[in-house]
């Protein structure tokens, strides 16, 4: 009998086991465990996602666009008319620049890209991964840890994720052929003509003065982009993006021209969207305060490529950027208006 028991025991730990991991993977909520045929209406893990995809061929590509979440607004079709080549968008969501830093170095090693476009703002200076998130979890060549243990860590995902990937089915659509996302409902309302509401409110300064230990990471990683790109023959863009009037008003003009000042030097050229103009201050140009919509951006991005340091908006060669800094203080000044007796400016 005692034998007995113990050979039961035996079967339930294993059992058990299959019980607890069977639902997610077969689920398989963030996309991890068939990554070729990743759900595409639902928020996956993007970074394993689309790691996957270029370790099968480059994603078929040889130019590459790298970002957060808001460089997927440049379109991969806009590009390869510019550029020439075949794009690929490698935006990931919340993407921190040691992730964009690493991403460009593992393509320009293993894909030998053409071109790199890099999307860059002062919004942006986070260093370290997000560890703590599964829909954020690096892959193995990017975190450098075993293939196995990052996709085992998933097998222990809280049984939430299912209900919560679930309930977002829908809102979320993304493409594997390109690498672009979108949210369906919100882009079919500002195609029909409804803005976001808030793209000109005064939001409270949640950014102050300019501190460059807050963006060391990120000019960091844009000079070791810019490096390796020249060592290889790649041509690497760095293109400033058009935050919102909302966005804008949040850091206050010491920290965009403090910015520009001190971290965009690292890149010898700048395609400048940002400050304030018709784009940044028209809500039909944005899903949200932070996300700025494919479409308008790409005319925007045609409007930029006519201009040579100067207007505002246009490429920007290094030699120049003091000016440029100059124009965008007096841009700054040119909309305090925005903010005129509200608390939040």
């Amino acid at each position: 009998m005692n034998r007995l028991r113990f050979i039961l025991c035996l079967l339930l730990i294993p059992a058990a086991a299959a019980a607890t991991v069977a639902p997610r993977y077969i689920a398989d909520p963030y996309g991890v465990f068939r990554t070729v045929g990743a759900p595409t209406h639902k928020q996956v893990n993007l970074r394993i996602v689309k790691q996957d995809r270029l370790q099968a061929g480059c994603a078929g590509a040889d130019s590459f666009v790298l970002g957060n979440s808001r460089a997927t607004a440049y379109e991969t079709a806009a590009l390869e008319e510019i550029y020439g080549g075949r794009f690929y968008s490698l935006n990931i969501p919340a993407d921190t620049w040691r992730g964009i830093e690493l991403r460009a170095l593992w393509l320009i090693e293993h894909c030998g890209p053409a071109r790199l476009v890099v999307s860059m703002s002062p919004m942006g200076f986070r260093y370290g991964f997000f560890d703590e998130s599964y829909a954020r979890m690096e892959p193995a060549a990017i975190s450098g840890r075993a293939d196995w243990l990052v996709r085992a860590d998933f097998l222990r995902a809280p049984m939430s994720a299912l209900l919560t990937n679930a309930a977002s089915e829908g809102q979320f659509l993304y493409d594997p052929e390109t690498g672009h996302w979108q949210y369906p409902a919100i882009e079919a309302r500002r195609a029909a003509g409804e803005p976001f509401a808030g793209v000109d409110q005064c939001a409270l300064r949640g950014v102050r003065k300019y501190r460059p230990k807050r963006y060391a990471g990120q000019k960091r990683a844009i000079a070791r982009i810019r490096d390796a790109a020249n060592a290889a023959g790649v041509d690497a863009v760095f293109v400033v993006e058009p935050l919102s009037a909302t966005i804008l008003t949040r850091m206050d003009v010491e920290t965009y021209t403090g910015w520009l000042a001190d971290v965009a030097p690292a890149a010898p050229e700048l395609v400048f969207l940002g400050g304030f103009h018709d784009f940044t201050l028209d809500g039909l140009n944005y899903w949200d305060q932070t996300h700025f919509r494919p479409g308008p951006t790409t005319a925007l991005l045609h409007q930029a490529l006519q201009n040579r340091d100067g207007p505002m908006v246009g490429v920007w060669s290094r030699p120049h950027y003091d000016r440029l800094t100059g124009i965008v203080a007096a841009n700054y000044a040119g909309h305090a208006y925005l903010c005129d007796g509200k608390s939040g400016g």
